[in-house]
């Protein structure tokens, strides 16, 4: 399966996605968290990573699908990596 981009949940069923995060990562997929807590309670590891916080407002959900993804897909196919939604893999 391909995916072009993500929204991970911080935790589901009460477990940290980090593991998912990582795939995401060492995939080179575009992806930002969804969460309630504060950018302080992530790893800092994953500080380049976007957050869209909940409650998510539909606005906020439109302009990441429509605007911040597909910006990301355009810049991964020119073969940059300036942009914040991609990311290096871990030891990179």
């Amino acid at each position: 399966m391909r995916l072009d981009d993500a929204l991970l949940d911080l935790h589901l069923n009460g477990e940290q996605t980090y593991p998912l995060a990582d795939a995401l990562l060492a995939r080179s997929v575009p992806f930002m968290f969804i969460t309630g807590y504060v950018r302080a309670s992530l790893e800092r590891r994953y500080s380049r990573v976007p957050i869209l916080q909940m409650p998510i407002e539909a606005d906020a959900l439109d302009k990441v699908l429509v605007t911040d993804f597909a910006a990301a897909r355009l810049a991964q196919r020119r073969g940059s990596t300036t942009l914040p939604y991609l990311f290096e893999p871990h030891g990179a």
